[in-house]
């Protein structure tokens, strides 16, 4: 899928410093070879460092809560799962 982005005239291009991508999950799962994935792609179409973090624990909620307290600015993305993202928030 190509990635593209749209950039007003004469405005600040963004983003201006490294993006975290926080994978709910565990290393070497599959969740977290599609972040890379992810990752990696991301990278090369901004033109910016994106930092993978795993967080891992409680099927997911750890990482999402993670994401959920972090600043606002747009810097911080979530990879989590149908787990992470419809079925806990029926459940906890």
């Amino acid at each position: 899928l190509p990635l593209t982005r749209a950039q007003a005239q004469g405005s600040v291009r963004c983003p201006t410093r490294p993006i975290r991508l926080i994978v709910a999950f565990a290393a070497r799962g599959n969740t977290d070879l599609i972040a890379r994935l992810l990752a990696e792609r991301l990278a090369a179409e901004l033109g910016q460092a994106v930092v993978l973090e795993n967080r891992t624990g409680a099927a997911g909620i750890i990482g999402a809560e993670a994401v959920a307290r972090s600043a606002p600015d747009g810097y911080t993305l979530f990879l989590g799962t149908l787990s992470t993202q419809a079925i806990h928030v029926s459940l906890y």
